[in-house]
């Protein structure tokens, strides 16, 4: 593997676990509002964002893996 390439491997799992820090903390604001709804037109949306935010991560690993497949043939 190059030097380039361990270093924007290095800056992408940097820049990914500092992302990380920062959505950790929005957890405790999500379950007061859930507990505290009653329309579950809310619990719906919140769950479809949940979804969402798992779902880009495998997303955007599974291109890079690709790409560095595809790059290494």
């Amino acid at each position: 593997m190059s030097c380039v390439m361990r270093r924007r491997m290095g800056c992408l799992l940097a820049g990914g676990f500092a992302l990380m820090a920062k959505a950790s903390a929005q957890c405790a604001l999500c379950r007061a509002a859930v507990e505290s709804a009653s329309d579950p037109g809310l619990t719906s949306g919140l769950q479809a964002g949940i979804y969402l935010l798992l779902l880009v991560p495998y997303l955007l690993g599974g291109w890079i893996a690709y790409r560095w497949w595809r790059t290494m043939q």
